[in-house]
């Protein structure tokens, strides 16, 4: 396959496909964790927000899914990035000791834990702090021999991300042809009007999980079903991860 540009926009991986155009090494990965611990040994119906006693980096707890989050962690990944990010014990001690803290008639414990996940994000390395959580959480984009690259940011600044790297790729890109249509994005209101009567009176979740893909259930008025799922009246399928 021959084009006149690529876009590079991997994530913790961008250096590995950069590094074949040059030897510069910008991405830093750091890695972020999650428990999720039962409703009811901890039941929150917003976001709490608090400072770690340890180190005063920001640590939240917040209802995910029917249960209860509490993240994140923000440390070095040294891991295979081409293996799935995992938690460490030292991470598990961290957010126990977090939540205790401020909920210690709750004496959330290990034995509590029925999840956890971690993600790794494409921070860029300042090469002044060694402090991972004071890095910036800037993007940047690099243009080498045809390969745009771009890493880092936040998911709300996602649309400026993607402006900035087309803008690095339009000197190798034919002229764009002009539309009339600047949104991209439909009314969320309207997309689940139009669901709710499959989903019933609660289809949040289900957009999340399937988005466009929501499909109505057969004609015999059954619940809705999508690639297998029989959904609830709450919008929430049988068998699948509340």
């Amino acid at each position: 396959m021959r084009a006149p540009v690529v876009v590079n926009a991997t994530g913790a991986w961008a250096d590995k496909l950069r590094n074949h155009v040059t030897s510069e090494v910008r991405v830093r990965p750091l890695r972020g964790s999650h428990l999720v611990i039962p409703r009811e040994r901890l039941p929150v119906d917003g976001v709490y927000s608090f400072f770690h006693p340890s180190d005063k980096r920001s640590v939240f707890v917040f209802p995910w899914e029917g249960a209860t989050a509490i993240g994140t962690t923000d440390l070095d990944h040294s891991g295979d990035i081409d293996e799935e990010a995992s938690i460490t014990q030292e991470e598990v001690v961290y957010l126990l000791d977090g939540v205790n803290s401020q909920f210690p008639e709750k004496q959330i414990s290990r034995a509590d834990v029925i999840s956890t996940w971690s993600g790794v994000r494409p921070v860029i390395g300042s090469e002044k702090s060694k402090d991972p959580s004071k890095e910036r959480r800037d993007h940047a984009v690099w243009s080498d021999k045809g390969l745009v690259t771009v890493s880092g940011g936040k998911l709300t600044t996602f649309r400026l991300i993607a402006l900035d790297a087309l803008a690095a790729a339009k000197p190798r890109l034919p002229e764009p042809r002009k539309t009339g249509e600047d949104r991209i994005f439909r009314s969320r209101s309207r997309a689940v009007g139009a669901r709710r009567s499959i989903l019933g009176a609660s289809p949040a979740g289900t957009l999340r999980r399937y988005g466009q893909g929501t499909a109505r259930g057969g004609s015999g008025g059954g619940a809705p079903t999508y690639r297998g799922h029989r959904f609830l009246p709450g919008g929430v399928p049988l068998g699948h991860p509340a």
